[in-house]
């Protein structure tokens, strides 16, 4: 195991400053068996999500991050109601759940009354409503209503407001509209009305304004939008046609205004441009051409501004550049290369910026990071820092000195291996684990809360002296022999100065950077202990 990724105690310091950490679990099924809480969404200051436990099946729960509760047992009895695609309106929590009496329906919740919204498909079966999207405070989602096939409704939450928008299909065959996107106060989504196949369509929540955009395929399988992504005032998104195949396409909402940006691979061959990022003036994807693979592009909109930013695993193979998140000004993802399997790497966007940040699993083994969550200034995300721990919770500063596992004693081998990533609640992370081994996957928070600077270590090992210092200051508690990291840090916990030293005796000098007057952070690390000291730069 990398030396890096230590066990996490209920109290540790990180390299950033000293922070009050904890980890909190839900026991909601006492079996033993696990709960398995997914959907994790906020709402009302609360934390709700989809459970499961012995007496009442899986069904809705929420948590105000004290204990956890039963929102409803809406299938009575230890029956599965299944709560799906929670989506959250300002005055109402809308979900899909079955109460064995209407089949899979639009529910809400205001956490005091939970209703079923209305029994779209009269009786037991299933109008299966999915593709929950809030949109000037109205839902629109997919429903089957046996009249009309799977076709784009709208709901305020009230049974007379709960209706069919537009047949865009006519009669029982289905238009399945997905990929719902805000863009210019209108909504554009994905849609087939028999003629065209899946083309992008646009509504203003009136049946008169609901509209094919453009039919960008020539026949009747359609061109499958996905991907719709809002940057610098347009709409791109991957599209196919039998011409150029699934390239990169770009929107003003208009007909006209429709068009492909650029054929990165030439001619009737795909080059599936996927997870469109924006970075400042560039929007970043995955997009795969003949020489390079599968690899990280960009574009500014033109033609001539769409072009590879690098190749990171060199030839044809390809890195996969997936999981983007911009932090820090930068991109971080996940890519693959030849030596360092799938890593975390950075981009600012150019060649040159596209790097290696860290080997988490070192070697050729992949840590795989996903799920990427900024939390109190710090990444967050769920990767695997070796071949015994499975995945974990890994943090980083935006440092390799400052990227750790957070592993637990004890815990169960892939703890995260089931979890569906993080959810910011109140002052805390929440998200799916089963690092307790006798209760199985529940529900957890996370917290990590720096400490005030005045709480450094009232009692450390070391001594930093002279306090205030100019040029240089001395640490002595040395054990002559032992091997030590020394971090200058600033009290946001930017690492200003990294080294390593082999202790000569119990007293050391150092020479302290050019930084401006002001307090700072020495910190002092043998293995797992760890010293955190404040020092006082002086004027001269």
């Amino acid at each position: 195991m990398n030396k890096r990724y230590l066990p996490v105690l209920v109290l540790l310091i990180l390299s950033c400053f000293t922070h009050a950490q904890s980890f909190n679990e839900f026991v909601i099924n006492q079996t033993g068996a696990g709960s398995f809480p997914t959907g994790l969404t906020i709402f009302n200051s609360k934390l709700f999500f989809s459970a499961t436990d012995s007496t009442h099946g899986y069904e809705p729960w929420f948590t105000d991050g004290t204990n956890a509760q039963l929102l409803a047992d809406i299938f009575a009895g230890p029956g599965n109601s299944f709560p799906l695609y929670l989506t959250v309106d300002s005055n109402l929590l809308f979900f899909q759940a079955n109460d064995s009496v209407h089949g899979q329906e639009l529910w809400a919740t205001n956490r005091d009354s939970t209703y079923l919204v209305k029994d779209i498909y009269p009786g037991q079966n299933p109008s299966l409503p999915q593709n929950l999207f809030v949109f000037n405070r109205k839902l629109y989602f997919q429903a089957d209503d046996s009249v009309h096939g799977s076709e784009l409704w709208v709901s305020d939450g009230t049974l007379n407001g709960t209706q069919l928008l537009d047949d865009i299909n006519p009669g029982i065959s289905a238009s399945f509209p997905s990929n719902f996107t805000a863009f210019n106060n209108k909504l554009y989504f994905v849609a087939n009305n028999g003629a065209t196949g899946p083309e992008l369509w646009v509504t203003d929540g009136t049946t008169a304004g609901t509209n094919l955009v453009k039919q960008i395929g020539s026949d009747s399988i359609g061109s499958n939008p996905s991907g719709l992504t809002v940057f610098n005032g347009k709409l791109y998104f991957s599209a196919t046609d039998s011409a150029y195949g699934t390239e990169l396409w770009v929107t003003d909402g208009t007909a006209g205004g429709t068009q492909l940006v650029l054929d990165i691979f030439p001619g009737y061959q795909s080059s599936n441009p996927q997870y469109l990022t924006a970075l400042n003036n560039l929007l970043l994807f995955q997009a795969t051409d003949s020489a390079n693979g599968a690899e990280l592009w960009s574009t500014n909109g033109t033609a001539a501004g769409t072009q590879l930013v690098a190749d990171i695993y060199p030839g044809p193979t390809g890195s996969y550049p997936q999981q983007f998140t911009l932090y820090q000004g930068k991109i971080f993802f996940q890519a693959t290369d030849s030596l360092h399997g799938g890593e975390l790497w950075t981009t600012s966007g150019t060649g040159a910026g596209t790097v290696l940040f860290d080997d988490i699993n070192p070697g050729i083994n992949s840590s795989s990071p996903a799920y990427f969550t900024i939390y109190h200034n710090n990444l967050y995300f769920i990767a695997t820092p070796d071949t015994i721990n499975g995945a974990q919770m890994v943090v980083t500063n935006g440092t390799v000195a400052g990227t750790v596992a957070l592993i637990l004693p004890g815990a169960a081998v892939n703890p995260l291996g089931a979890t569906n990533g993080f959810t910011l609640f109140n002052n805390d992370l929440a998200f799916s684990a089963s690092y307790d081994t006798l209760n199985g996957q529940q529900l957890w928070l996370y917290s990590d809360i720096p400490a005030a600077i005045a709480e450094v270590e009232k009692t450390p090992s070391f001594t930093l002296y002279p306090n205030p210092c100019q040029d240089f200051y001395m640490l002595s508690g040395f054990k002559a022999g032992d091997t030590y990291n020394i971090s200058l840090m600033d009290i946001t916990g930017r690492i200003l100065q990294v080294q390593q030293m082999q202790a000569s005796g119990t007293v050391q000098q150092f020479y302290s950077p050019a930084i401006s007057a002001g307090i700072y952070l020495v910190e002092v690390r043998n293995g797992q202990e760890i010293s955190t000291l404040r020092m006082v730069k002086s004027d001269r």
